[in-house]
């Protein structure tokens, strides 16, 4: 009898913990921009959180000393690539536009689907379309038809 108390108590836990990442979750895509956290690593480099889905940017501190001496230079390069660098943030807003208007929700009970609909079908439409023509943009660039 322990065994299935101590494991209704894991289920429970486990449930907890995933409500509250779906929370956590549901925070951060509301509010848009997430906060950026600073830490120290085990082997003393500067991490920064947010600025990334997944993994933070790491450098040691002589590292970043040399890219903030150099940010007049790092914003004339942004500058001067502004093509470039708003082609791909056109392509990665669209790219998520479109997954997130078809993100799959858990399965209903029953025979309905377990697909989430869009908001409204003009909006995947021109996430759809933004997505196309950023993605035959970048092809035209590489050569290929």
């Amino acid at each position: 009898m322990s065994n299935t108390n101590t494991a209704l108590s894991l289920q429970a836990q486990i449930d907890a913990l995933k409500a509250e990442n779906a929370q956590l979750k549901a925070r951060d895509e509301a509010k848009g921009e997430r906060p950026l956290t600073f830490k120290v690593s085990e082997k003393g480099a500067i991490s920064v959180y947010g600025l990334t889905v997944r993994f933070p940017v790491t450098l040691y501190r002589s590292q970043w000393r040399r890219l903030i001496a150099s940010l007049a230079q790092l914003v004339a390069f942004i500058d001067a690539h502004k093509e470039e660098v708003d082609k791909h943030e056109a392509q990665h807003t669209a790219a998520k536009a479109a997954e997130k208007a078809l993100k799959p929700v858990p399965a209903p009970k029953g025979d309905a689907p377990a697909v989430k609909p869009p908001k409204s079908a003009e909006a995947m439409n021109d996430a759809f379309a933004r997505f196309l023509a950023a993605e035959k943009a970048q092809a035209a660039k590489v050569g290929v038809k």
